[in-house]
């Protein structure tokens, strides 16, 4: 599920047409989205993500407390931050893109408002070929991602607000480690 939540917002903005959605936010955002699960009956998930426009970065905090990660798209990097540690695990990335982005499948379908935000829903595939619906603003926040009839994660709150610079870059101090293999 995190997966696909950073895969649908992780395109560049190359991919932008008229027959396709913007798939990266052309503004400042922090969403809260909850998380689909896997058992019924289990407490919901959430997980924030947020934009910084300027930086060319977003940054992701997972459920689990205590990590998180900066996708640098300019210098395309992402940064494991494991805060317990004091550590930053370093990988380089291959930016990876919205379902279907490769192809340039996308179908426009019907539209929605979701967080108080109106959105369109948009079909397309993941990399395994199956069908999956996106429901993307005009200014390339994705509110909502569904496979199968099942909502796999949706935005509970979007606040568009100027990012701190801080939130984008590791801590000072913290042991870097490469991932990048040799």
């Amino acid at each position: 599920m995190i997966r696909l939540v950073l895969a649908a917002l992780l395109l560049t903005s190359a991919a932008r047409a008229a027959d396709r959605p913007p798939t990266t936010p052309q503004r400042d955002v922090d969403i809260t989205y909850t998380m689909a699960q896997r058992q019924e009956g289990a407490p919901a998930l959430t997980q924030r993500m947020r934009w910084s426009v300027s930086a060319g970065r977003l940054r992701v905090d997972p459920p689990t407390g205590g990590i998180y990660m900066i996708i640098d798209y300019r210098a395309k990097r992402m940064s494991v931050v494991k805060v317990a540690d004091h550590a930053v695990l370093d990988v380089s990335t291959a930016g990876p893109g919205l379902p279907g982005a490769e192809s340039g499948s996308f179908t426009r379908r019907d539209t929605d408002q979701i967080a108080g935000l109106p959105c369109t829903d948009w079909q397309t595939a993941d990399a395994g070929g199956q069908e999956t619906l996106i429901c993307m603003t005009e200014d390339g926040v994705m509110l909502r991602a569904s496979q199968g009839g099942k909502v796999l994660v949706q935005a509970s709150s979007v606040s568009y607000t100027t990012q701190n610079p801080a939130d984008f870059t590791p801590p000072d101090g913290f042991r870097h480690v490469s991932g990048d293999r040799p």
